[in-house]
């Protein structure tokens, strides 16, 4: 039987701006993006995991000069991403400590780690005396 995961693994301890710029998309999602609905065409009734198979294939049969292509926008759309994220954390730096007052302007980013740790429940003796006192 496959291990599943509990609730507490799968919660993320960090907390993201909605503020902050997206990355950008890989080259191969971007090639993707710009096939998939003459795919789709092509192949009618065909479930999404299939039509991504068929892409994969069309991926990696491409030429290396028509990927080159796509790398290059992805390198460009990644520089364009870099100065953004450059951006936002130097307007965010700058109207932090305009505030004055120690505190950030966004969401408390507190996180398990720095939480107060909470008391322990204590676990159910099972020594003989607490069977012999439960008995009686």
């Amino acid at each position: 039987m496959p291990k599943v995961k509990s609730a507490k693994a799968i919660k993320s301890t960090k907390t993201v701006d909605p503020m902050m710029p997206k990355r950008p998309l890989s080259a191969y999602l971007m090639y993707c993006r710009d096939n998939r609905t003459s795919v789709q065409m092509e192949n009618q009734g065909q479930k999404p995991s299939e039509v991504m198979k068929t892409l994969g294939h069309m991926w990696r049969n491409l030429s290396e000069k028509e990927k080159m292509g796509y790398s290059r926008k992805h390198s460009e759309e990644l520089q364009k991403y870099i100065e953004k994220v450059n951006a936002f954390f130097a307007e965010k730096k700058s109207t932090d400590s305009s505030r004055g007052d120690g505190t950030s302007s966004a969401r408390s980013t507190t996180t398990k780690k720095d939480a107060a740790p909470r008391p322990k429940a204590k676990a159910p003796s099972t020594s003989k005396s607490n069977e012999r006192a439960r008995k009686e």
